[in-house]
This record gives C-alpha cells, structure tokens and sequence, in this order.
C-alpha cells in the first residue's frame, strides 16, 4: 500500500497485513524477522499490540544488547512506554520485544520433572508460536532454496515446496506414521522418481501413499 511505502520491508509487510485490522486492541505475534522496536512503536499508534523474538542487531535496541555476555539464566530488560524489550540466556540467548508484559518471571516444569524460572514472556510466547517455530527450524534443516537463488519467484515456490513437504509429514505422523523426517523424505522423493506407470509401488508405506494423493 503507497501509504507504508517509505518503510523498510518487513516493517511495511507487518502494516499492509494488518490494515484492516486496526485501532481494535488486537495482539500482534510476530518473529524476529517482522519485530523491531520501529513496528512496535507505529503498532501501539494503532492501538495494537505486539510480543515477538527480535534480532539482537535490531536499529532501536539498547547498544547493551550487542555486548551483553548472560550466563545462564540470567535476564537483562529495557523499558520505554510501554515497549519492553529482554534478553535472556537458556541454552543460547533469547531477545524479546512485548508491549504487554515487564520481567515477570515465572516457574515452568520441565520436561525432567524440575521446575525452572522462565521469563513470562517467553512462556507466552512459546504457547502460540511454538508450532511455527517449529516448522521453520524443520524447514531449514533440509532447504531445497538455494542461498545465491536470485529470482524471488523460485524463492517462492522452492520455500511453497518444503513447506509442502512438512505438512505432508505432519499428517503422515498423525495418521500412524514411524518414519522419522529424513526417512520420510527419501521415501517421498523414491515415490516421486519412480519409473513407470500405474498405481504406487507397494514398497511405499500404505500410510505415506495416503498423506501423499
């Protein structure tokens, strides 16, 4: 829209998605590649609200987030209105941009039965985001885009293609399925590059020609 035309990328996408969308005190999900204290700044204008990861290189973070060293567990937070932005080390540092929430730390049980000290913002995070997170760390362990890949339409349709491909493995893994991802994959690519015609070999799983037509 040429009204968010002067902004940078990912900030002008953020505006043109949720045009229709504001002045009615919705809250806005983002990861790090949409959230930046400039968004959220312009979001707060429109009385919408705003939690994400953020790039610890971000124009508008505190200059202490470049050299900052937590040890583990440790937090480090910046307030300004009503934007708060936190670093925080788990097994690697965790930078955080909310207008909703401060440093409130919370306890969360872990997976080994222990309760640890989480920031809530993360934890709040995490409930709704996790499944996207998820599949992005999924996505990039076997990328079919190319890094030099110039033309942003085979950009789209290679990222179109792998995001394909984990929905496919997704309900193969509901519907039964025991192959893990990387197995799962040749699998699907076998399928594919079989010779001949007719039905489907029968050395495919059954579950995978199901998830597959």
């Amino acid at each position: 829209m040429e009204e968010y035309e002067h902004y940078g990328l990912s900030t002008k996408c953020v505006l043109t998605l949720i045009h229709e969308l504001k002045n009615n005190g919705y809250l806005l999900k983002i990861d790090n590649f949409y959230t930046s204290p400039e968004v959220a700044e312009i979001l707060l204008k429109y009385k919408t609200d705003v939690i994400g990861t953020v790039r610890g290189n971000r124009k508008g973070l505190p200059a202490e987030f470049k050299t900052l060293k937590l040890k583990k567990g440790e937090i480090k937070a910046f307030q300004k209105g009503k934007i708060m932005v936190l670093q925080w080390r788990d097994k690697k540092t965790l930078t955080m941009l909310s207008t909703i929430h401060n440093a409130e730390l919370v306890s969360v049980e872990s997976r080994k039965s222990t309760t640890k000290q989480k920031p809530k913002v993360v934890v709040d995070y995490n409930r709704s985001m996790g499944g996207v997170d998820k599949s992005d760390q999924c996505l990039s362990y076997y990328p079919s885009t190319r890094s030099r890949q110039r033309k942003y339409y085979k950009k789209i349709f290679r990222y179109l293609l792998d995001q394909a491909v984990w929905n496919v493995f997704v309900l193969y893994k509901k519907n039964g399925g025991d192959l893990k991802h990387v197995a799962f994959r040749m699998k699907l690519i076998a399928r594919l590059c079989e010779e001949g015609r007719g039905l489907p070999s029968s050395k495919v799983p059954k579950s995978i020609e199901n998830v597959a037509r």
